[in-house]
């Protein structure tokens, strides 16, 4: 049995405006919800693009400006003649370092022969220099001191002894100041080393804040990991991009537009269609309380001229054709 059966026009006509009501309102937020997604999706994705290529630019920007220094550095001790390690000149190396501090790009370095024997070492900080093994024909290698979990990128130069060539290896250490430094507002990032990160730029409380934060992604969470240069190794570092900043759309926002959208259709369609049609349904009832009082009375009455004066309505339609032949 139809739901409209044994019911008035009107009613019928209120049910059905109802209906189509939340039929639109139910397609307004399932289609303006997929229209949310999308643009917060695509803001996500272009974050993440400009985000890789505006760190990978840094991060090459960075080895070059390091490289220059290793360089530079190298010709400046050369120049002071402090390498033939006497012990004269080591202590005048170690005062020249020290009155460095950390004033240079490499805070820590080690002097080899070219058989990898350690002749000089110098630590601005109690690092603990590990062992680095360098491939044939490789001038650059990652190391992890355990110990602290602290990485550090080891730029090797080939330098003079006074009697032979030895290698100069100059330590950068990838540590929190760095990444706060290279950071934009709004981003956090964290250095990753065999999957366990080893600095961050929020410092110290970022590392526990990064695990957690990749635990937890979300899918409308702008989080993504960029390999250091760009270089797709496991030999390389990463960093953990996590973006912090709102979505382009906001939640509310969203639900204020589809609220107001919701309105005009319903203001629209009672401006368009329900006065028009309520008139016209009040006229079909008009003719219709005349018809039930001519069966009664058997006679046109008072009564009956008033309500075909309503469904008549002083209108040209199918309903007023209807009153007229009456």
């Amino acid at each position: 049995m139809s739901i409209y059966e044994n019911q008035s026009v009107l009613i019928q006509a209120k049910y059905r405006f109802l209906f189509a009501f939340f039929v639109f309102g139910l397609l307004a937020i399932l289609f303006g919800f997929l229209f949310y997604q999308k643009i917060n999706a695509d803001a996500l994705e272009s974050h993440r693009i400009n985000a890789s290529r505006h760190y990978i630019k840094v991060m090459a920007d960075l080895e070059r400006r390091w490289g220059r220094a290793a360089f530079n550095f190298k010709i400046r001790l050369e120049s002071e003649k402090f390498l033939d390690f006497s012990s004269k000149n080591s202590d005048k190396l170690q005062v020249y370092l020290t009155a460095q501090g950390g004033s240079t790009e490499f805070p820590s370095l080690r002097i080899d022969d070219l058989n990898g024997r350690t002749l000089f070492s110098y630590e601005y900080s109690p690092d603990s220099l590990p062992k680095v093994l360098f491939l044939p024909g490789q001038d650059t290698a990652w190391v992890l001191n355990p110990d602290k979990n602290k990485l550090f990128l080891v730029i090797r130069q080939l330098i003079w002894l006074g009697n032979e060539n030895g290698y100069l290896l100059l330590f950068h250490p990838m540590d929190h100041a760095l990444l706060n430094q290279i950071s934009y507002p709004e981003t956090q990032l964290s250095l990753w080393w065999n999957d366990k990160p080893v600095a961050s730029s929020e410092g110290e409380h970022g590392l526990s804040m990064a695990k957690l934060s990749l635990e937890n992604v979300g899918k409308d969470r702008s989080l993504f990991f960029i390999s250091w240069a760009g270089i797709e190794n496991d030999k390389t570092p990463k960093i953990l991009v996590d973006s912090t900043s709102r979505p382009s759309v906001d939640l509310r926002q969203f639900a204020i537009v589809i609220t107001a959208i919701l309105c005009l259709f319903l203001l629209s369609c009672w401006t368009v269609l329900g006065t028009w049609g309520l008139n016209n349904i009040k006229r079909i009832q008009a003719l219709d309380r005349a018809q039930r009082n001519f069966e009664t009375n058997y006679a046109v009455d008072e009564m009956v001229d008033k309500e075909l004066a309503i469904a008549h309505a002083f209108k040209n339609d199918e309903v007023s054709s209807i009153v007229i032949g009456s």
